[in-house]
């Protein structure tokens, strides 16, 4: 992995397992893998009707495993993704990872959503700094405009707040000390910040905003598909506040 000789991909949609002997069989879809199409190697989280949820590892190359590319998807359009079906594959029941994984694994991928949405938040606000500073109206600068300033520099301040706070989360995962609401609020104010200004960005660029060429318009469709995922989000955060209430 480390070489790039094994790439690998993520199924965060919840696989059936079903255990057989020193085999786990797994059944069920998983949707827009990102590198679907190339991984050599899969990290699958699956539900298991008789245990504990898990976190198991599998071998694109084992009998079972279809691809499906992706068809030209609205958002994420350099992602390489693909759908993946599991028709009874079979895996050694030692590629489940210890039971500690599957809190790992959830915060990892809050994190990682969390990490790439703020990413998202400062390509949007730098394309359109980059482009109310190009484009006049009637001679004029549109960054020249009052409100155009107000706008910008609340979205700036609040760009660099959501990086402080992921930068502090990221501190937390590598000293082990990450909790599974803490990711969940990193995640929820990421996402929902990542739509707020690529949805200002693109009303800023006016007509133009809509148009391919112009990497905002993306930038839009990414964001949207982002929130597909915040609602468990929502609910661990809005637990975590109680908490802190009482």
């Amino acid at each position: 992995m480390a070489t790039g000789v094994t790439r690998v991909g993520i199924g965060r949609t919840a696989l059936r397992v079903t255990a057989s002997g020193d085999e786990l069989i797994l059944y069920g879809h998983a949707h827009s893998v990102v590198d679907g199409p190339e991984a050599g190697l899969l990290v699958l989280r699956v539900s298991d009707p008789a245990a504990d949820d898990a976190v198991v590892l599998v071998d694109t190359t084992s009998p079972g495993i279809a691809r499906t590319d992706v068809a030209t998807p609205l958002a994420l359009g350099g992602a390489n993704l693909a759908d993946l079906i599991f028709d009874e594959v079979r895996v050694p029941a030692k590629s489940r990872l210890p039971h500690a994984a599957v809190a790992d694994f959830d915060k990892d991928d809050r994190l990682w959503l969390a990490v790439l949405a703020v990413a998202g938040t400062r390509a949007a606000l730098d394309t359109t700094i980059a482009y109310v500073k190009e484009r006049k109206v009637f001679g004029t600068p549109v960054a020249s405009f009052e409100n155009t300033r107000i706008v910008l520099g609340e979205a700036l301040a609040q760009c660099e707040a959501a990086e402080t706070l992921i930068d502090a989360v990221i501190a937390e995962r590598v000293s082990s000390t990450l909790t599974t609401e803490r990711s969940a609020v990193a995640k929820l104010q990421a996402i929902e910040l990542f739509s707020r200004i690529s949805d200002q960005g693109m009303q800023l660029h006016g007509g133009y905003g809509y148009m391919r060429e112009y990497p905002i318009s993306q930038l839009y469709a990414d964001a949207r598909y982002f929130r597909l995922g915040i609602d468990g989000s929502t609910a661990l955060a809005t637990e975590l506040a109680d908490r802190i209430a009482t």
